[in-house]
C-alpha cells in the first residue's frame, strides 16, 4: 500500500504519474498477494464483464424482451468467440507452460505462503474448463471471421500498446518473463501469441460449429425454455 500512496506524490508529469502508479501497483499486488499476476486479473476481469452482459441477457430473456435480447445475444456470441474463448485458453496454457519452464517468472514460490492451491487453480486453471462448459451448455452462433478475428486483434494490440507505454515511461516490464528476455525474444513472443491466438480462435469456432451448427435460431430456443 506504501509504494501506492508514494508512487502518486510527487510525480514529474501526469502521465509519468499515471504510468508509474499502475507499475507500482501492479508489483504490489503481485509480490504482496493481492492478486497473481497481471494476465490472471486482466482476464477475471474481463470474465466478469463477460459474465455480467450473458446474466443481463438471460434476464431480457425471461423478461420476455426479445427484442432486446437479440440484439445481446450478437454482443454476448462476439465477446465469446472474439475474446472470452481464445483468452480463457491462451491464459490457461501460456501459465501453466511457463509455470512448468520456470515458476518464478509468473507464480514465485513465495507465493505458495501467501495464497491456497486452489486459488492458483481457480485463476488459471479453471477458467477454462468452465469456458468449455459454457461452450457445451448455451447455445450461440459465433460471429462473422472478420468481426470475430478483428476484436481479437484490436484487444490484443491493445494490450500490447499498454505493456511497451507503461515500459517507455517507467522501464519495467509490467510481467517478469520479459526481464530475462532480449527485445528480440520479446518480439517473437508478442508475434508467436498472437499466432497462437489466433489458432485458438478457430479451435473455438471450429467446436462451436460442431456442436451447435451454423443455422441455429438461438432465440427460438431461449423462448421455449421460457415458457
Amino acid at each position: 500500500m506504501w509504494c501506492i500512496i508514494f508512487g502518486l506524490r510527487d510525480s514529474e508529469t501526469s502521465v509519468a504519474h499515471t504510468a508509474k502508479a499502475i507499475v507500482c501497483v501492479h508489483y504490489c499486488l503481485y509480490f504482496h498477494g493481492m492478486g497473481i499476476g497481471a494476465e490472471g486479473t486482466n482476464h477475471q476481469a474481463f470474465q466478469a464483464v463477460f459474465y455480467g452482459v450473458s446474466m443481463l441477457t438471460d434476464a431480457f430473456v425471461l423478461m420476455k424482451k426479445h427484442r432486446i435480447a437479440k440484439s445481446m445475444f450478437f454482443f454476448r456470441d462476439l465477446l465469446f468467440g472474439g475474446l472470452a474463448f481464445p483468452l480463457s485458453m491462451f491464459v490457461f496454457t501460456s501459465f501453466w507452460m511457463l509455470y512448468s519452464y520456470d515458476r518464478e517468472l509468473v507464480y514465485p514460490k513465495s507465493l505458495d505462503l501467501v495464497f491456497p492451491v486452489w486459488m492458483n487453480h481457480a485463476m488459471h486453471t479453471a477458467i477454462f474448463p468452465l469456458t468449455m462448459l459454457d461452450l457445451f451448455s448455451t447455445p450461440r452462433r459465433y460471429p462473422s471471421k472478420g468481426k470475430g478475428l478483428s476484436l481479437l486483434g484490436i484487444g490484443g494490440f491493445s494490450y500490447l500498446c499498454w505493456v511497451l507505454w507503461i515500459y517507455s515511461v517507467t522501464g519495467k516490464w509490467v510481467y517478469p518473463v520479459f526481464e530475462v528476455l532480449s527485445p528480440l525474444a520479446i518480439a517473437g513472443f508478442f508475434l508467436g501469441s498472437f499466432i497462437i491466438l489466433l489458432i485458438m480462435y478457430n479451435t473455438g469456432e471450429f467446436f462451436c460449429r460442431m456442436i451447435w451448427g451454423d443455422s441455429i435460431v438461438i432465440l427460438d430456443i431461449y423462448k421455449k425454455k421460457s415458457k
